[in-house]
């Protein structure tokens, strides 16, 4: 074995000296002769022949089994194709090429190889680190998984990296993607100087890339399509809805104009660390909508303010709304500083054992709050019968003539880890999010889906039935309307366990437990219109429960590192 690893040592070392003419034309017997140990930085580190840069080369192989979780096992149970929740075939299963995207079962596999180099300066050590391999969940095919590529020098960080604004580590603690503030899995891309004062204390300031959901235009929401008559009014129309069931909302995000600026103040001590922190994102928008009835014929007519999806009584159709096309002379919200404060604390107990806790609280900056889910779409989840949950997001919504209102929300995470020997160890964790709109917020969003909307006539909720669907004629495919409750405000909450067992030092197994509820906005009833495809496309259009939904879900993990 010992000659294996200094083969494979060898055969390294000769690889990244292919630059260099002497160490190139070695011998691979001279190589692994001319290998040196480097014990500046810990085990696994060689000199690389002919420099003073030390260098370690490893990764990791991973084969992961989901169940409940849906078809795309990052997003979770509440987010993307996911929320359908059906017996309908999953797409790609299906030899055709055709399903709804579903399925209780995955398939993980990962490999990875990592290379990290040091050299000593006189400013400190210069380091290099990136990570790269493949992924894929089936029946997704395999592609690149490349989530670290950084430099590290005399306090600065550059490159892709992780978030100085995290604390809390979701996956030191569960398989599963849960929604927490954690940018470790994918990486982020940064560029920050950590001041080192001693005795444990740092502080980082940080230039990011923006953490964006985006923003919704509610005059936007009311744009139209189809043609109209010489009085202006829509004969045949279908207004343009965002408000889709798990859809991404926010369609008038503007453009980035200024990066994320990160900064925490840590404690690092034996005992464990606090950190407190916080983030400022520009939160820009793009133009009020112009008159759709106008649009694109040279008018300069801007929307009124609001949803401005109006039924025409004579046509059935609507007779305005508010368009993308000729608005720029219509003017802009002015931007606004969405921000998020956060502090973290971590406690460890003799034997590893150890407990950490992140909260944090926004307007305007979301996804500090949930990082990897949040961008896929809104929460949704259908449930048995004609039953949905629903749990809208955006950083802010507007109207014409109307400021950007940002939307509020915190969310709190814990985990315990007990580390019973060696061989085994054991996580409980859970968190909670909630996501709030003001007045004036819940106003915009209540004109575009609750009341009577979309050409319904005179059917108003006290008359809900299976047959009113078919007055919705300009009602969009996906969407949701006239909802009896107008309170978008929604949580979610989860609770698990993971098991572990440490074979070796670098392999082991292990099995995560978890539960989900989520508590949804608009509560009560609404009129769902099927898409046909797409999440949804195998429920039926007609008269939904708007009500809590819940999920568990499980996942089995074989993994093992390995060093060179």
């Amino acid at each position: 074995m010992k000659m294996v690893k200094s083969l494979l040592l060898g055969t390294a070392a000769g690889f990244v000296a292919v630059a260099g003419a002497q160490a190139a034309d070695m011998p691979v017997k001279a190589a692994v002769q001319y290998v040196k140990i480097c014990n500046l930085y810990g085990d696994g580190f060689y000199y690389i022949p002919g420099t003073n840069i030390c260098l370690k080369l490893g990764g990791y192989a991973r084969a992961q089994i989901y169940g409940f979780t849906g078809q795309n096992a990052t997003a979770g149970p509440f987010f993307a194709t996911n929320i359908n929740n059906d017996r309908g075939t999953a797409l790609g299963f299906n030899l055709n090429g055709v399903g709804s995207g579903q399925s209780d079962f995955t398939v993980r596999s990962r490999a990875v190889i990592t290379v990290d180099t040091r050299e000593q300066t006189d400013y400190g050590v210069l380091r290099t680190y990136f990570l790269f391999g493949h992924t894929g969940d089936s029946p997704n095919p395999e592609g690149l998984y490349a989530n670290r590529g950084f430099i590290q020098w005399a306090g600065f960080t550059f490159g892709l990296a992780q978030s100085f604004f995290d604390f809390y580590s979701d996956p030191a603690v569960s398989y599963l993607a849960n929604l927490t503030e954690d940018t470790g899995d994918g990486g982020w891309r940064v560029a920050a100087f950590t001041a080192n004062f001693g005795n444990g204390i740092t502080s980082t300031l940080s230039i990011e890339e923006p953490r964006r959901i985006g923003i919704t235009s509610a005059s936007l929401a009311g744009q139209v399509t189809g043609s109209f008559n010489p009085n202006g009014l829509n004969i045949r129309s279908q207004f343009n809805d965002p408000f889709l069931v798990g859809a991404i909302v926010p369609q008038a995000t503007g453009q980035i104009k200024a990066p994320d600026i990160v900064y925490n103040t840590r404690l690092d001590q034996q005992w464990g660390a606090i950190m407190l922190g916080g983030a400022v994102t520009d939160v820009t928008a793009t133009y009020y909508g112009a008159n759709a009835t106008s649009a694109g014929t040279g008018l300069t007519s801007c929307a009124p303010p609001g949803f401005n999806a109006v039924t025409d009584t004579t046509t059935g159709g609507i007779a305005g709304g508010g368009s993308g096309v000729g608005s720029i002379q219509c003017g802009h919200p002015a931007d606004k500083l969405g921000w998020v404060a956060t502090g973290g604390l971590r406690f460890n107990v003799p034997g590893g054992s150890y407990f950490q806790m992140q909260g944090s609280y926004t307007q305007g900056a979301l996804r500090y709050i949930a990082h990897t889910q949040y961008p896929l779409g809104s929460a949704a989840r259908f449930g048995v019968g004609n039953s949905v949950g629903l749990g809208w997001l955006m950083d802010g919504i507007y109207g014409n003539s109307g400021e950007i209102e940002l939307t509020r929300a915190w969310g709190i995470y814990a985990s315990w880890e007990q580390v019973w020997n060696p061989k085994w160890k054991t996580s409980i964790y859970g968190g909670w999010t909630s996501v709030m709109y003001d007045d004036n917020a819940k106003a915009l969003i209540a004109a575009a889906t609750c009341g009577n909307q979309a050409g319904a006539g005179n059917f108003l909720p006290a008359v809900f039935n299976t047959t009113a669907i078919a007055n919705f004629p300009t009602q969009q495919s996906g969407s949701i309307t006239n909802v009896t409750n107008c309170d978008p405000n929604w949580q979610l909450g989860w609770i698990g366990t993971r098991t572990q067992w440490n074979i070796t030092s670098q392999f082991y197994m292990g099995v995560d437990v978890r539960y989900s509820k989520m508590y949804t906005g608009f509560a009560g009833l609404g009129v769902f219109r099927s898409p046909g495809t797409g999440p949804g496309s195998e429920r039926a259009s007609g008269v939904y429960s708007i009500e809590n939904q819940d999920n568990w879900s499980f996942t089995f993990r074989v993994h093992r590192d390995f060093v060179l």
